[in-house]
């Protein structure tokens, strides 16, 4: 069990330390003791764990996806509009 417990906290202290290096512009990074804290509020159960992650890459995955979508559908929309303004100048 001890084994397992360590399994989990190195996987959990890497997705932390990849979030707070995501995060190093922003105000607040995450400190080793405050890692090593949270390690200990961590479920036991290991369905839990695996859904706590799913629920995490999801939704830092679907805030990626959206943020490109949005960047990609702005950028079309500006270049229609720009081009269906200059033909319409060239036009009149």
């Amino acid at each position: 069990m001890i084994t397992l417990n360590r399994k989990k906290g190195g996987l959990l202290l890497f997705l932390l330390k990849v979030n707070s290096h995501h995060n190093q512009n922003s105000e607040y990074v995450r400190s080793d003791s405050e890692v090593n804290s949270r390690l200990d509020q961590f479920p036991e159960n290991m369905t839990t764990l695996y859904f706590m992650y799913f629920i995490y890459f999801m939704y830092f995955n679907l805030f990626h996806v959206l943020y490109l979508i949005s960047c990609t559908l702005i950028f079309i929309s500006c270049t229609l509009i720009y081009f269906m303004y200059f033909n319409l100048f060239h036009v009149l």
